[in-house]
């Protein structure tokens, strides 16, 4: 049921803009075509009524919206320019840990630094403050109850037409037969007279009735004024508009321009049909006219005002602007819409009502050369696609699908290695695939199976980024040597999972289980490692699941942990958004699955988020961590003489291999790695150890934010924020003089939009910082705790 409020929601909040829209352009050009006829006019605000019954996602390029999307382009455009210059320094910056390490990482992230966070997160939703489930109830409670008013009011209607008597008077019926071949009218239109006072009305829709009092039913004389002006309804199909008119104000009563474009239509249709009736009567409109009066001072029929009958008296409000208009003789007196008319209208509902904006076009190719993999990560990688198509095969038919043909051109183009084609073509299936979680339906994308088409991408996309070949097979081989078979590894990064997982089940090296302790929370990943792993690691459950986003909600919601997200609950489900809170019931999940296992396999880990728990049973391993069965006291000597060792030796390789200060992705994934053995040594009071690896995680990348974040932590955890502000500002003149071409190396996997705005961020982000470093610089002094402390 929550899936289909929020669906509803959605839906609401975007036809609400959307119909007001149409309503303002509409309603505008209604009051600027006064001199045009009320038949045009009618027809003009008709297409309001229309774009109710549009979906909101109608696009044209001939829509306002397609119009908008270029603005937007040219607006974007002129604010790249306008960024050259210095950008205003942001409000206060509310926490540390913040940015991202690459902008074209799926887990992007800054960790704080000095021990593991209570707020590892670096992107927050803002928590939705209403609830779509109380207005969906309200919204419900309140139609509900006007349909039974609308309900009530017909069956008193009902009742009242029931005492009208059939006319059989030859002379009246000859009268209307005449009226119905003058209007060309070949639907049956029956008589009846109804007792007492009352204006006549048209009602029925399959079998239209004109009801006329009694004492009208023997007049000869003004019948068909009458009846042309109830005729000239049915030929314009008046009471079908009607209908929909009463619908529409039912289900939007919340909607205060219908209302008023509901009472517009209304008038028009009324001048519509008197102007068909003066041009039938030629120069007898004064004898209509006074019809009309004598019509206005009959009793309204029961309930027709609230149900809208059509009848020759429409409200008394309305009176003397008709009777104004019909004798003024300056009415518009065509009677239908010309077919230049309706060329006008086709014209403008095409650009009115098509109001969202198009699917944005595949980024272009950028115009630089892509780098040239060599002949071996190119084998790798078809090979992976192909793996990867097979695999994805499998677990379709396990679901009773089928691969849809776009999955197939993504699996094709994977295979062809042609990168960009596989990032159109994964962006349309990730948009498919919202959908259908939206929609709450199961379709192929929304199961297990969406992992491998992740992961297929994932691979594509780190082996474009890296420009080197060598430095991404040395990376990839480094890590999987250092896993001995039957272990668990637990990458983080994109690079980390993503390479490693490629060059692993292509190589077949060593025998091990790859998971990624960020996507442990979604459900879809916990089934393809069930379907994956289920005969050899102990998986959470659903139940298991269910407790860790319980056990989260409950402590996040009595003040136990610190409010990294919003929680809401929705008929006993759990919903949780924000990356830092999502990030600890992956936590939980994790150590779920390290109990489980730990005494069957070894675990290592490669650090994306700090993960709280792991810290205690964390020792270097070379380029990533190994996982201790039980917590340690402290780091082993020879554990730390040993990784100091090995990092000297293979920094010192990294600066000295050709191209390294060109890669920017290499460089952001190995000062990622050392920044994360840095951080561990910053949590066990290693302050030489920690210091070291810092500067050799900076040496790798100056203008890495994650760096130069948990440094500028580290310093202001132990009262030097004097050294933190030197951090900050290394970083962020680095930074400044190498973003350009930081994104133009990046840019054949980042749009330029992406990465422009990840400069910007990144810059604002450090000022703001470096500005609460020098507020603690001026009252701080040295071996006072800083704020971290």
């Amino acid at each position: 049921m929550a899936p289909l409020i929020d669906a509803w929601w959605r839906y609401l909040l975007e036809m609400l803009w959307q119909t007001s829209a149409v309503m303002a352009l509409t309603g505008t050009l209604y009051l600027l075509l006064r001199r045009r006829s009320a038949a045009f006019r009618y027809a003009l605000l008709c297409l309001i009524l229309l774009k109710f019954f549009l979906p909101p996602s109608l696009s044209l390029v001939t829509g306002i919206g397609n119009w908008t999307r270029r603005i937007g382009a040219i607006v974007a455009k002129t604010r790249e320019e306008l960024a050259a210059a210095p950008a205003p320094a942001p409000p206060a910056f509310p926490e540390l840990a913040g940015g991202s390490v690459r902008t074209n990482l799926l887990s992007a992230w800054i960790p704080t630094a000095g021990g593991p966070p209570s707020d590892a997160g670096s992107v927050r939703p803002v928590p939705v403050s209403h609830s779509p489930a109380a207005f969906f109830a309200a919204w419900l409670a309140t139609a509900g109850a006007l349909g039974l008013v609308i309900v009530r009011r017909l069956l008193r209607l009902r009742r009242h037409l029931r005492t009208a008597r059939p006319v059989t008077d030859r002379r009246v019926l000859r009268i209307l037969d005449a009226c119905r071949e003058e209007l060309d009218i070949r639907t049956p239109v029956a008589l009846a007279a109804l007792p007492g006072p009352c204006s006549p009305v048209l009602a029925g829709l399959l079998r239209p009735r004109i009801f006329i009092p009694e004492a009208l039913a023997g007049r000869t004389d003004c019948l068909r004024p009458i009846f042309l002006h109830e005729l000239a309804h049915v030929k314009r199909h008046d009471l079908w508009v009607n209908a929909v008119q009463i619908l529409l104000q039912v289900l939007w009563f919340c909607h205060p321009g219908l209302w008023l474009a509901n009472a517009w239509i209304r008038r028009e249709r009324e001048h519509a049909c008197d102007d068909i009736v003066v041009a039938r009567l030629k120069d007898q409109a004064t004898r209509y006219a006074r019809i009309l009066v004598a019509a206005f001072a009959g009793t309204p029929v029961p309930g027709g005002a609230a149900l809208g009958l059509l009848g020759i008296v429409d409200r008394y409000a309305t009176a003397k602007a008709r009777l104004a208009r019909i004798l003024s003789g300056r009415r518009a007196m065509a009677t239908r819409v010309r077919p230049a008319g309706l060329t006008a209208l086709l014209l403008i509902g095409c650009i009115v009502l098509p109001l969202a904006r198009p699917a944005a076009d595949p980024p272009a190719p950028h115009p630089k050369p892509m780098p040239q993999r060599d002949a071996i990560l190119e084998s790798t990688l078809r090979a992976f696609a192909a793996a990867k198509e097979a695999q994805a095969e499998g677990l379709a038919r396990t679901q009773s699908f089928e691969l849809t043909p776009e999955l197939r051109a993504f699996f094709d183009a994977a295979a062809r290695a042609n990168s960009n084609r596989v990032d159109a073509l994964f962006r349309q299936l990730q948009q498919q695939r919202d959908l259908g979680q939206q929609a709450a339906g199961s379709t192929v994308l929304t199961t297990a199976l969406w992992q491998t088409v992740l992961e297929t991408w994932g691979a594509d996309r780190e082996f474009t980024a890296w420009s080197s070949n060598a430095l991404l097979s040395s990376y990839a081989d480094d890590v999987l040597s250092a896993i001995p078979d039957g272990s668990v590894y637990l990458g983080g990064t994109d690079p980390g999972r993503f390479v490693i997982t490629a060059f692993h089940q292509t190589r077949h090296a060593p025998d091990i289980q790859i998971l990624t302790q960020n996507g442990l929370a979604d459900a879809g990943y916990m089934e393809y490692l069930r379907a994956l792993y289920g005969g050899t690691l102990g998986l959470p459950d659903a139940r298991d699941m269910n407790e860790a986003f319980g056990d989260y909600a409950r402590r996040a919601m009595t003040g136990q942990t610190p409010a990294s997200g919003s929680v809401s609950v929705k008929d006993g489900r759990v919903t949780v958004d924000g990356v830092a809170a999502v990030m600890q019931i992956n936590a939980a999940l994790c150590r779920q699955i390290f109990e489980r296992n730990k005494a069957q396999h070894a675990f290592y880990v490669e650090e994306s988020y700090v993960v709280d728990w792991m810290y205690p049973y964390l020792l270097p391993h070379k380029l990533i961590f190994r996982l201790n069965n039980e917590p340690l006291p402290a780091l082993p000597e020879a554990v730390i003489r040993e990784d100091l060792a090995y990092w000297d030796a293979y920094a010192d390789r990294l600066l000295a291999t050709d191209g390294f200060d060109r890669d920017i992705a290499a460089r952001m994934t190995f000062a990622k790695m050392r920044t994360a053995t840095a951080g561990l040594y910053a949590w066990r009071d290693l302050e030489r150890e920690a210091e070291l690896a810092f500067e050799q995680a900076r040496a790798l990348c100056p203008v890495s934010p994650d760096v130069a974040f948990r440094l500028a932590d580290f310093h202001l955890r132990r009262g030097r924020p004097v050294r933190a502000e030197e951090a900050l500002l290394t970083f962020l003149t680095a930074f400044e003089s190498e973003s350009k071409d930081l994104l133009q190396s990046e840019i054949r996997v980042g749009g330029p939009e992406q990465l422009e705005q990840y400069r910007r961020t990144t810059l604002e982000r450090t000022r703001a910082f470096l500005r609460l470093v020098r507020q603690r610089t001026q009252g701080l002094s040295p071996g006072v705790s800083g704020p971290f402390g």
